[in-house]
């Protein structure tokens, strides 16, 4: 059932999961078919791991699908994972064990005397209990085997997790690297935004984390989206002020691959905001100046940009405004482009008019840069744009493309069909989403049209 509704079924047919299922589960079948197939041996035993599957996910299900209003403590949580998984550990080299004495031996060991083995674990094989078999030598040595692989790693996460609510605020661990540091106050809704814009399909960067830092203590849904949200393992949300040395020691910011600075759209004095915006970019840049850590910086009123020069990008919505509104002057309609191809959206399912359709089309296009697919490289631009928009409905606009300084490049708005798209361009798409840009980068080289 789970390989017609899952979207990648190979991935459900080579899990560890299936293979206990079927290991359990196929002997039964072939009992039926064979001479006294009701004395065939199944290592039912195993299925235990399959309910210490089904426990984390009913976990996890429990939260996502919202089922309880009380958000679900994570040292429970990881300390459930580590009892139960040491439970399955210890079953399993019972019942193992056990076959083993028995089959291949003369000692048919009780449940009571089973329980002996986690003395005989911690004795590394040695303890009230001894192998008397090579199968359970082998039993033993994979028990020990096992439990050193896995056991480390859960208590490990569990004493993490104790530590981060002992310390109040939490700490960035070496194992969270590398990362970004993103300073101000935020709601789940802006924070579940902003991790869409870095975690998405399209960054490159697999393994980056996302760390908040809040002066104020996460709220509990904030807490939830920590644990659970599809980005769970790649966020982190810490409390403290970036005025106090011990917090920017504490999350690490010499370390960040970058540190963000936003002033609270929603507080009651937008002028004192940018204010101590200011000050915490302040605190920061003295802190991470040896080490060039790019901050990047978001204000309420364009002058406090004055006052920020260290900052390597400054950001004002209301300065972009008036920048649209000029440039609404000179271009009509030049606005509500740019305004329609920043703003994310959802296409509409209802329309009163058919005008409305075709405008609702066009405005939930966005912009996306990617690497020219291969069956690209070595066409003109206007080919290659022509191609793309047949293919994939995808509007090819413009090109970067690298200068003659090093690293440094430039944007070529419809270069024309002279230009010759290279490995190392980026070109800038406009499409609806990822998927399109996809597309492209799967589509072959066809024959060219004889109407080109």
């Amino acid at each position: 059932m789970r390989v017609f509704m899952t979207v990648h079924p190979l991935s459900v047919l080579v899990s560890f999961r299936s293979f206990i299922e079927l290991t359990t589960t196929i002997p039964f079948v072939i009992s039926n078919f064979i001479e006294h197939g009701q004395y065939l041996y199944v290592p039912y035993f195993l299925r235990s791991w399959v309910l210490l599957l089904r426990v984390k996910s009913a976990m996890k299900i429990k939260v996502n699908l919202q089922m309880t209003d009380k958000p679900m403590d994570a040292l429970k949580v990881k300390l459930i994972r580590l009892v139960v998984t040491l439970i399955v550990l210890l079953y399993n080299g019972m019942s193992a064990f056990q076959y083993c004495e028995v089959t291949f031996g003369d000692i048919n060991y009780t449940i009571l005397e089973s329980l002996l083995i986690m003395v005989t674990l911690s004795t590394v094989g040695y303890g009230d209990i001894t192998p008397h078999t090579e199968g359970s030598r082998i039993v033993m040595m994979l028990l020990i085997g096992i439990s050193l692989a896995v056991l480390p790693g859960l208590i490990a996460d569990a004493l993490n997790t104790l530590r981060k609510r002992r310390d109040g605020g939490g700490y960035v661990s070496k194992g969270d690297m590398p990362f970004i540091l993103i300073v101000g106050t935020f709601t789940p809704e802006q924070a579940n935004d902003i991790l869409d814009g870095f975690l998405n399909r399209e960054n490159a960067e697999i393994h980056l984390n996302v760390v908040f830092l809040d002066i104020n203590k996460p709220s509990e849904e904030l807490k939830l989206m920590e644990r659970n949200s599809m980005w769970g393992h790649r966020v982190h949300i810490l409390n403290g002020s970036v005025l106090n040395e011990s917090t920017l020691h504490r999350v690490r910011a010499r370390y960040a691959e970058a540190i963000f600075t936003i002033s609270d759209q929603h507080a009651n004095d937008p002028g004192k905001e940018d204010e101590r915006n200011t000050v915490r970019l302040w605190s920061l840049y003295c802190y991470t100046v040896v080490h060039n850590v790019p901050i990047y910086t978001y204000n309420l009123y364009p002058s406090t940009a004055i006052y920020q020069k260290m900052a390597k990008e400054i950001i004002c919505v209301r300065e972009f405004k008036q920048y649209l509104l000029a440039m609404n002057c000179r271009c009509r309609g030049a606005s509500t482009l740019l305004t329609n191809l920043l703003h994310q959206r959802q296409p509409m399912n209802r329309y009163d008019e058919p005008w409305q359709a075709q405008y609702d089309d066009g405005s939930c296009n966005e912009i996306y840069m990617a690497v020219p697919a291969r069956c690209l490289v070595g066409l003109t631009f206007g080919h290659a744009a022509w191609m793309v928009f047949r293919e994939c409905q995808v509007i090819l606009f413009a090109i970067k493309t690298l200068t003659e300084l090093p690293d440094t490049y430039e944007v070529l708005l419809n270069p024309g069909s002279k230009y010759i798209i290279k490995d190392s361009d980026l070109c800038v798409y406009m499409a609806e989403s990822p998927k399109e840009i996809c597309d492209i980068e799967n589509m072959r080289l066809a024959e060219q049209d004889s109407e080109y």
